[in-house]
């Protein structure tokens, strides 16, 4: 028997230890990739959204046949836009998009920039710089090495970032000057300008290094690989990681060394991405969160938004350290903000939204998949743990059947409110549904549990044997419980001229085995039996048992005879003695010493010994012999030794 806790969790948090009774057991679904075949499974996220989001919404903007969005770039109401895969270039003014160009020849567009009102295209993997007025044309400057990840302005001076290899550019008329190389990086991806100079993010060693205009200097290495996005917070870095490891490394190797037609972030799908701050003065790391796939991330006052490629949209609040998740059936790349708004770019298809940070009304739903809750004896409560707002509302639903998937059987979502009207269904699905009036009293739910007593399930044990060795009868089996409960055993003797059981074990077995000396049983026929119980586990007439039998088996303790009527000892030229041996129920063996210096072996006058009776004959050349010496043992280990005087 259980009392089973149903656990599933709508926002990341620590794990938390519960103690629960001998009769208490938990399943706990935790919201990760790890476990998301336990929830209704969208794309690689854990939970179905239906509707507004809980946190953030979205509204589409564009939805395109090329592989990705790459980036954006202007201020309200016009934007411009790049997809790769073709490289089209789009308008968008607040209604309406429009295609207007195109970027040929390469493989990835990674950026554009507005600097002095030029807009500049940055691509890769043939890293070149175009003008956005000659998208059509030859480009400004084309690199022999990758891709160029961005172009900043320091003073009077323009600088581009590459990679591979890790090089700072300086651009002077018609020409490219190299400032500086990494020989330990692979790509310097990002650009933050700070201060006088600029924050630049590293592939390779995970190191953020700082260039002033005039030299690159290392600022701060983290213990990831890449550096995906840096912003500014008041003095400090905000910024996102992640790890590589030896297979994705590869594939980056190769995405550097072939036109790439899928998304630049693709290896970020199974990586640990991490998001920090740090302090540009003590250069202090703080680790705030860590997700899959971690994009990128923008700031908005004392929240971070981030993206995962997985669908989720990340709002960190940086006082309360409070997260919170919504959820989509989409491959976010990366997050760009103006002034108060705010685009997410998606993959596979290419698509563009519009993050809605303000809502008069959010609504959503969360559902679990099927839950095994085996045979229900009686429900208990559904309890919440969450912060649920005064405007916010919060209602949960079941619904149950007895197939592992859902089909026509399964009832309807039945609302719970005080108590669960479900019939002992096998299977159950619980749905969340939560909304709010408004961005800044959304709910937060952390757990749902579901409680109930399933019906007890007996016992069962896969093998019983009996077996004698030596002075003992040895009793060993097989056992398991559906419900992983704990056995205790107990073993009954019953003689075949007996109506009673006798018990064996003065205490109750916890073992799978058991032994009792054949002497305290005594000579007979017998049967025996395993009566296994998950008492331990269940309160006291809630408990079930099992028995199992071994019969006919026979415990013989009398020893095998020497008829000393059959005796025979002749002398001549050699000494004859012949002898009959018998036993009530089967001889094993017969054995004769002279003058009980070594013992040997005899066989029977037929040669066999498969008779509770048999006939011997021991001829032996005469010589100064005084007493022959012979041993009789049964299969039960009974012993009889003869002296013969000669």
């Amino acid at each position: 028997m259980r009392y089973l806790k149903v656990f599933f969790i709508l926002t990341i948090l620590s794990s938390h230890s519960l103690l629960f009774g001998v009769y208490t057991k938990k399943v706990e679904i935790k919201f990760s990739l790890n476990n998301a075949n336990d929830f209704t499974f969208v794309s690689n996220i854990s939970f179905l959204q239906r509707g507004a989001t809980l946190s953030l919404d979205l509204k589409g903007i564009f939805t395109g046949t090329e592989s990705f969005v790459s980036w954006i770039e202007g201020s309200e109401p016009n934007y411009v836009f790049l997809t790769v895969n073709p490289n089209n270039v789009y308008s968008y003014n607040g209604s309406r998009v429009e295609n207007i160009g195109s970027v040929p020849n390469h493989s990835i567009v990674t950026k554009i920039r507005v600097i002095d009102s030029f807009v500049y295209i940055l691509t890769g993997e043939r890293g070149a710089i175009y003008m956005l007025e000659f998208v059509r044309n030859e480009p400004m400057f084309i690199l022999e090495e990758g891709y160029v990840w961005d172009i900043f302005k320091i003073k009077n001076k323009y600088f581009i970032i590459t990679g591979n290899p890790a090089r700072v550019y300086e651009i002077q008329k018609n020409t490219l000057r190299k400032v500086f190389e990494s020989y330990n990086d692979k790509h310097f991806l990002v650009a933050l300008p700070y201060g006088d100079g600029v924050f630049i993010g590293s592939s390779g060693t995970g190191t953020i290094y700082y260039f002033d205009g005039v030299s690159v200097k290392p600022f701060v290495s983290l213990r990831d690989s890449e550096i995906t996005d840096i912003k500014k917070y008041g003095d400090d870095l905000i910024v996102s990681t992640y790890n590589i490891t030896p297979s994705q490394s590869q594939q980056s190797s190769q995405q550097d060394s072939k036109a790439s037609t899928s998304s630049p972030q693709s290896v970020l799908r199974n990586t640990q991405g991490n998001v920090y701050r740090i302090d540009t003065e003590t250069k202090r790391v703080e680790l705030l969160f860590s997700e899959l796939g971690i994009t990128s991330l923008e700031v908005v006052g004392d929240r971070i938004f981030s993206t995962t490629i997985d669908g989720k949209l990340i709002e960190y609040s940086i006082p309360e350290g409070l997260t919170k998740y919504s959820l989509y059936n989409k491959n976010f790349l990366k997050l760009f903000r103006f002034k108060d708004t705010m685009f997410v770019s998606s993959a596979n298809p290419s698509g563009l939204d519009v993050v809605l940070l303000s809502q008069s009304n959010f609504y959503g739903v969360l559902e679990t998949k099927e839950i095994e809750v085996g045979n229900v004896l009686s429900w208990g409560r559904l309890k919440y743990d969450g912060n649920i707002p005064k405007d916010a509302k919060i209602a949960f639903y079941l619904k149950g059947g007895n197939t592992q998937k859902e089909d026509d059987s399964w009832s309807d979502w039945i609302e719970v409110k005080e108590s669960i009207n479900l019939d002992r269904f096998q299977y159950v699905k619980i749905r969340v549904e939560m909304s709010s009036k408004n961005y800044k009293d959304l709910p937060v739910l952390r757990s749902v549990s579901l409680l109930y007593t399933p019906r007890n399930s007996r016992p069962s044990v896969s093998s019983f044997s009996v077996f004698h060795k030596d002075d003992n009868i040895n009793f060993e089996w097989k056992s398991n419980d559906p419900d992983n409960d704990k056995l205790s055993f107990d073993i009954f003797a019953r003689n075949f001229n007996e109506t009673t059981w006798q018990k064996l074990n003065k205490n109750s077995v916890s073992d799978t085995r058991f032994s009792v000396n054949k002497y305290l049983l005594g000579n007979g026929v017998f049967s025996f039996a395993l009566v296994s119980s998950d008492a331990p586990s269940n309160p006291k007439g809630l408990e079930l048992s099992t028995t199992n039998y071994v019969d006919n088996f026979v415990i013989d303790l009398v020893p095998p005879q020497l008829d000393r009527q059959t005796l025979k000892v002749s002398k001549s030229n050699s000494l004859v003695i012949e002898f009959r041996v018998s036993d009530n129920q089967s001889l094993k063996e017969v054995l004769y010493s002279i003058d009980g210096v070594e013992w040997e072996y005899i066989l029977p006058v037929d040669n066999v010994v498969d008779s509770p009776f048999e006939n011997f004959k021991i001829e032996i050349p005469s010589r100064d012999i005084r007493v022959i010496l012979i041993r009789i043992q049964d299969d039960f280990g009974n012993t009889t030794t003869e002296r013969i005087q000669v």
